[in-house]
């Protein structure tokens, strides 16, 4: 009974993966279908789905953009079908989070203009490798023949550049918005749209969703008019911006109150002659200036359309209302960690005052004590006492791991005492290495344990692809050839005489 249930613990993020077409009609006038997603599995077809061919005159290259929802991850399609008309209609794929992302030209794609037509032999594979991680597709039919199109496995794999992907440091989610209460220079391009798809409503301004994005918040101090100019450190730059308020959340934020997808470069903000609220591609990039009131707290985000090209903005306030830069340092009650013998984890907690509710928590790790790495974020509760906590589902197999929290206030990094725990646990002196792996998993034993151990390994969809039954005696180390397997995440399930154990590792 209790292998069947670890088992089924894996099944239903595969069983329900999510099904997403490619579009025909563009938000708001635009080229863009679809709201930005953040996913690492589903599967991407074409409009007409998995029995009917995709539309005659699907013109000017129409897209839609997938990104990784997980750290330092990068999005892989890998195509299971593909045949259009030859010459024709095209697909093209873009290394990158935007329209004019650079396409890709290996094979299939045709060299110098990234198209793939007709009926290449598949499987073929195309990897993000870029700051945002993101994979961009548009596609054009003409007026005749039309054809089955394509279907795609979306999954995530670990960028192979080093430091590409989402992160847990910078602004490019609602939850990490930096607070502001004056005028600000952001110097450097955002590298993407975060790990959470956010702030768009697929029907009007922001088209999309986001591209290289910077969140912000603010508070009113004292009531009044609010503008601002949004001033491109290179004048070529295209920046946009959205609003919401008062009193926004992050995980609620619904319609912005000022929102434009001007198409124009240069200065773009809110001044006192302009009377729209709402703007398309179409738009000139200056929006009505807002009456505020004090204590209203607002959210926005300035995105650049660009592909990575950026070189930064300045953020200048005007208006006769003032933003409240009283912002009172976190107050940390205590800090902590244990390990959890049933559920196998590390359970960290903490309790903190705070005098301003737009704070966050980043849990941060290390198995030395000296390089600490991200590993989670936790909003701040609000104004008051607040106790938190955050569950890390790895700590060190038998030995220490360390912990400590950071979090940022006025650009100003603030970290927590280190805290640590010591596991020794017999049922974690098994383990699987390396992660991510290519041609061999190695199976390892710690201590004195001697015995049988069998190795199960199973795929995306819950079917069991190797199975090896293994004998711990002078070797520690056992090795099980993986070659047959295609790259994609996996779930490896341990059980020896004493116990059952999981991990999940990618190819």
């Amino acid at each position: 009974m209790k292998n069947i249930l670890l088992v089924l613990i894996f099944l239903p993020s595969f069983i329900w993966s999510q099904t997403y077409l490619h579009g025909t009609t563009g938000i708001q006038g635009e080229r863009v279908t679809h709201c930005l997603v953040s996913t690492c599995s589903g599967t991407y077809l074409d409009n007409g789905g998995s029995t009917t061919n995709y539309s005659n005159n699907i013109t000017g290259g129409l897209y839609r953009v997938f990104c990784p929802s997980t750290v330092g991850s990068c999005v892989r399609a890998r195509f299971t079908s593909f045949r259009t008309e030859s010459g024709f209609d095209y697909l093209t794929i873009g290394n990158g989070a935007t329209q004019n992302s650079p396409v890709f030209t290996t094979v299939p794609a045709t060299v110098p203009n990234g198209r793939i037509s007709g009926a290449p032999v598949v499987p073929f594979t195309f990897t993000a490798n870029n700051p945002s991680g993101c994979l961009t597709f548009r596609f054009t039919s003409d007026g005749s023949i039309t054809d089955i199109g394509w279907s795609a496995t979306l999954s995530c794999v670990p960028c192979a550049t080093a430091g590409n992907g989402p992160n847990l440091t910078d602004n490019n989610d609602c939850s990490r918005a930096t607070n502001i209460c004056s005028d600000i220079t952001f110097n450097t391009n955002a590298r993407g749209p975060g790990l959470v798809a956010e702030g768009c409503t697929g029907a009007s301004c922001p088209a999309g969703g986001e591209n290289h994005s910077n969140w912000y918040k603010f508070t009113v101090l004292t009531s009044g008019t609010l503008t601002f100019t949004i001033d491109p450190q290179t004048n070529t730059d295209d920046y946009d911006f959205s609003i919401w308020g008062p009193n926004a959340t992050c995980g609620t934020l619904g319609t912005p109150i000022r929102c434009t997808d001007s198409g124009n470069t240069g200065n773009t903000g809110l001044n006192t002659t302009a009377v729209d609220n709402i703007e398309s591609v179409t738009g000139d990039g200056f929006l009505s200036q807002m009456n505020v009131l004090a204590g209203e707290t607002y959210i926005m985000v300035v995105d650049e359309w660009l592909s990575n090209t950026g070189n930064g903005y300045q953020l200048l306030f005007g208006g006769t209302a003032i933003l409240d830069c009283g912002l009172l340092p976190i107050e940390l009650l205590y800090f902590g960690a244990e390990y959890q013998n049933e559920s196998k984890e590390a359970l960290i907690t903490w309790g903190a005052n705070s005098d301003y509710e737009s704070e966050f928590f980043v849990v941060e790790k290390s198995l030395d004590g000296v390089e600490f790495d991200s590993i989670g974020i936790t909003s701040a509760g609000g104004v008051g006492r607040f106790d938190y906590s955050f569950v890390d589902p790895n700590p060190e197999y038998n030995g220490f791991t360390y912990y400590r929290l950071r979090w940022e206030q006025q650009d100003v990094q603030t970290y927590s005492d280190v805290t640590a725990i010591a596991v020794d646990d017999p049922t974690n002196k098994i383990i699987v290495q390396p992660n991510p792996f290519n041609d061999f998993i190695n199976v390892k034993s710690f201590g004195d344990y001697y015995g049988n151990c069998q190795v199960s390994i199973y795929d995306m969809t819950g079917q069991k692809k190797l199975e090896q039954t293994l004998q711990f005696g002078i070797s520690n180390k056992l090795e099980i050839d993986t070659k047959s397997l295609t790259t994609g995440f996996y779930t490896v399930i341990i059980q020896t005489e004493q116990y059952t154990k999981s991990f999940k590792v990618t190819k």
